[in-house]
C-alpha cells in the first residue's frame, strides 16, 4: 500500500498535467455584476451583488457601451465619432469585500461611464485544465457577453467555446 502511494505522489510530481486535467470545464464559468460606481480612492468598485466575488479572486472590469456613433443619414452612418471609454477593461485582483464594496488589489488604470454599462467579471484560474463545452451568460443589457479564464499551464480543447450571439447586441434590423 505505501509503495502505491509512493508511486502516485512521484507521478503527480514529475507529470503534473496527468493528475491536474482531469477536470473539464463546461458552461458558464464566469460571474457577473454590474458596476454602480466608484470610491475616490480608486481601487474600490461599488458593485450590484458580490455574491461569488472574494478576497484573492482575479477579476476583469470592463465597460461595454458608452461609444457615440454617426446616426444621420449619410455616407458616414454608424461610424464611431467618439470612444466614450467603450470597450476600456483592465484585469485586477480582489484585495476584499465588504458589503457592496470590492476593493481591488491594485489602482485603477482606466476611466470608465457607469451609464456605458461598465461590469465587473469573475476570472476563474486553473493550472491545467480541460475544456469540453463552453460559453458564457448572453449580453442582457447589463451584464455578460464575455467569457474569460486563465490556464497558467495548459488548455486542452476536449469540446467547444461558443458565444456565438451572445455579446454585445447591435442595433435592430
Amino acid at each position: 500500500m505505501k509503495r502505491f502511494y509512493l508511486l502516485t505522489l512521484l507521478i503527480c510530481v514529475l507529470f503534473p498535467g496527468i493528475s491536474s486535467s482531469q477536470s473539464c470545464i463546461q458552461g458558464v464559468i464566469n460571474i457577473y455584476t454590474p458596476v454602480l460606481g466608484f470610491e475616490c480612492a480608486g481601487n474600490t468598485v461599488l458593485v450590484q451583488s458580490t455574491s461569488g466575488f472574494q478576497a484573492g479572486d482575479l477579476v476583469l472590469l470592463i465597460q461595454m457601451q458608452g461609444a457615440t456613433c454617426e446616426l444621420g443619414n449619410t455616407a458616414s452612418f454608424g461610424e464611431i465619432t467618439q470612444l466614450n471609454n467603450a470597450g476600456n477593461y483592465e484585469i485586477n485582483r480582489i484585495a476584499g469585500v465588504q458589503g457592496n464594496q470590492v476593493s481591488l488589489q491594485y489602482q485603477r488604470t482606466r476611466h470608465y461611464d457607469i451609464p456605458g454599462k461598465v461590469q465587473l467579471v469573475r476570472i476563474p484560474e486553473y493550472d491545467y485544465i480541460n475544456v469540453c463545452d463552453l460559453t458564457c451568460k448572453p449580453w442582457d443589457g447589463t451584464t455578460g457577453g464575455v467569457l474569460i479564464l486563465r490556464a497558467s499551464e495548459q488548455v486542452t480543447m476536449l469540446g467547444p467555446i461558443d458565444v456565438s450571439g451572445k455579446g454585445f447586441r447591435g442595433g435592430v434590423v
